[in-house]
């Protein structure tokens, strides 16, 4: 009966993970760091609760950053000629909140992750922390304000491109929508 239990807690919890998003998972990480600060503050039994839960909240969100990070494999050849064993070793993801972050790291990066998230970038900004390596804080800004300009001047050359297509559309008879997307591409740059 116990293990019937146990398989339900997992079906539960693998389909609630089916149903977030990325940025629903990296709030996730952000609200498990959250719980670890709280529980410093507590008495033991409720601080191992606000612990337990900051460790579901990880495992959850793990569950969708890094899929199949828990799944042993069959061995294979890696490019290099040599064999990759039979258990997918978890990629080095350097995370500034990982231990017992203090409560400033905590809301510097609740900032940083409400900011990118408005700004439509969470996702990107946290792939390009985690490519760079980021070990504190001020390579995660710097690395959320690359995917903030990145995706900007992104933006700006696709709406480029729509003006200079619509330019081409009208016979080259509009020149304004030429000079614009010529001012869109020097800005992107």
């Amino acid at each position: 009966m116990l293990d019937c239990v146990a398989e339900e807690s997992v079906m539960a919890k693998a389909k609630r993970a089916t149903t977030l998003s990325t940025d629903d998972a990296l709030w996730q990480r952000q609200v498990a760091a959250e719980h670890r600060v709280f529980a410093a503050a507590l008495d033991e039994p409720a601080a191992a609760v606000a612990r337990a839960r900051a460790d579901e909240l990880d495992a959850e969100a793990d569950t969708i950053l890094n899929p199949g990070m828990d799944m042993n494999l069959p061995a294979r050849p890696k490019r290099n000629g040599t064999m990759e064993g039979a258990t997918l070793v978890r990629p080095r993801i350097t995370d500034t909140l990982a231990g017992m972050p203090g409560r400033l790291a905590v809301d510097a990066a609740r900032q940083r992750l409400s900011i990118t998230s408005r700004l439509g970038v969470g996702v990107l900004a946290e792939d390009m922390a985690q490519t760079i390596q980021a070990t504190n804080s001020l390579e995660r800004m710097l690395a959320d304000q690359l995917a903030a300009a990145h995706a900007a001047a992104m933006r700006m050359l696709a709406q480029a491109d729509t003006m200079r297509r619509r330019y081409e559309q009208c016979e080259f008879s509009r020149p304004t929508l030429n000079i614009e997307a010529n001012r869109l591409t020097n800005a992107a740059a």
